[in-house]
């Protein structure tokens, strides 16, 4: 997993916002301790510690979330990169086959023949069906400045259009704007996220609802918790996979 990201200031700080310094042995001993991997409240914490906790695992989250997405993306860019070395050598494998067979039912008939030149003719014809897309506009490879620039886009788009960070008005087009944003991602299209870049820009999303905000400390922890542990059988499902088995070799 990538390295958890650095809060901007050190919520334990005595310059955050003018507030007073706090005791620090006091502060870090009422602060959450790790369970099972997850942070959790303990009973009754300060109101300002455990809103801490809770941007603390949110960046936990949304770094778990990016990382995910990071390994998602280089195993789409992996297959596409399989798909288009082996495509003509299949295409012309698939040809000849239904060529063969076509010739031997010319000249020699039967029905069992006829069968198989038709099945190998459908069987070429689905392919060249399937990969006339990718043949028509094979995706060009971003360079390194671009990789970097994709992966900074990404985290800053999903902190504004994450589902969970809206209101509830705008909980379904967020949902949408950030499949969006998963499927550019997926398929390493800068350009994509740089138009959905700039509708937020235009019309940008909501906050968090005010009962959200108002459900406390205690409820928003255990949403980040639901989270974290979703993102997690995630991850270990795509470490699993023979796709990722393989570009962990290399």
């Amino acid at each position: 997993m990538a390295e958890l990201p650095t809060l901007a200031h050190d919520p334990l700080s005595p310059e955050r916002a003018g507030q007073p310094a706090q005791n620090p042995v006091a502060a870090l001993a009422s602060t959450a301790h790790p369970a099972g991997g997850q942070l959790v409240a303990q009973t009754n914490p300060a109101q300002g510690v455990a809103l801490w906790q809770v941007q603390l695992l949110e960046h936990q989250v949304l770094a778990l979330e990016a990382d995910t997405a990071e390994m998602q993306r280089k195993m789409q860019a992996f297959d596409q990169q399989q798909d288009h070395a082996i495509g003509q050598l299949l295409r012309q494998l698939l040809d000849t086959k239904q060529r063969c067979l076509a010739q031997r039912h010319a000249q020699l008939g039967g029905q069992h023949r006829q069968q198989e030149a038709q099945a190998a003719q459908a069987a070429f014809e689905e392919f060249e069906h399937s990969h006339q897309a990718l043949q028509q506009s094979p995706a060009a490879p971003l360079d390194e400045q671009e990789q970097a620039d994709i992966k900074q886009l990404y985290r800053k788009l999903a902190m504004l259009c994450h589902p969970d960070r809206v209101e509830d008005g705008d909980k379904s087009q967020a949902q949408m704007i950030f499949q969006q944003l998963q499927l550019g991602y997926r398929n390493s299209n800068l350009q994509a996220l740089k138009k959905l870049e700039a509708a937020l820009q235009t019309q940008a999303l909501s906050g968090p609802a005010d009962h959200t905000l108002a459900a406390g400390p205690d409820w928003r922890l255990a949403k980040m918790q639901d989270r974290m542990a979703a993102g997690l059988l995630v991850r270990a499902s795509i470490v699993r996979s023979p796709t990722w088995r393989t570009l962990s070799t290399q």
